[in-house]
């Protein structure tokens, strides 16, 4: 019996909606002409095992549907109530590292099919922003799961937001 059903290989955020419109539509074998899906049936053919998901633009912009969070939080507040853990709203504004480009740390995670950086445009992320903060003051935790701040949003982007008040607002930098 395999553990593992299927695996998504590079990026998934095309390629799982095209899987779950397989699975929806009572057709998963469908999906094993995805490239970037793997299963049991196509990981041995060299043209699916080497392929990877089609990449969707940084710009394609989309708000999260954080709803089944909040729902998850509302059956279960006693963390949020005993102050043991603080609920954090994730996001994305890029992808991939500047820094990389030029010089591949040793301890990096990425490969080079995912090195290359796109950073959402400075008026998309700004867009953003202002919707995560709408859900506050119940949430002011964000947590962005880029791989390195873009350059330039210390300049274009964050001089435009207002937070609001307690608001945290967490990204990984690189120091120069």
């Amino acid at each position: 019996m395999p553990t593992v059903d299927f695996v998504f290989s590079g990026p998934a955020l095309n390629t799982f909606g095209e899987f779950v419109r397989c699975v929806l539509d009572g057709e998963p074998e469908r999906a094993d002409t995805v490239p970037g899906i793997l299963y049991e049936r196509n990981c041995r053919d060299p043209c699916f095992r080497k392929a990877v998901g089609a990449e969707r633009d940084i710009d394609d912009f989309f708000l999260p549907d954080y709803d089944s969070f909040f729902e998850a939080l509302q059956v279960h507040p006693e963390p949020r109530r005993t102050g043991t853990s603080k609920p954090m709203l994730f996001f994305e504004t890029s992808r991939g590292c500047w820094w990389g480009q030029r010089s591949h740390c040793t301890f990096c995670r990425l490969n080079g099919e995912s090195m290359a950086f796109r950073s959402m445009a400075p008026d998309l992320a700004v867009r953003q922003f202002e919707w995560l903060f709408g859900f506050a003051p119940a949430y002011t935790a964000f947590f962005c799961t880029d791989n390195v701040m873009p350059r330039n949003y210390a300049r274009e982007v964050f001089p435009r937001l207002d937070p609001p008040p307690g608001a945290e607002i967490f990204y990984e930098v690189k120091a120069r």
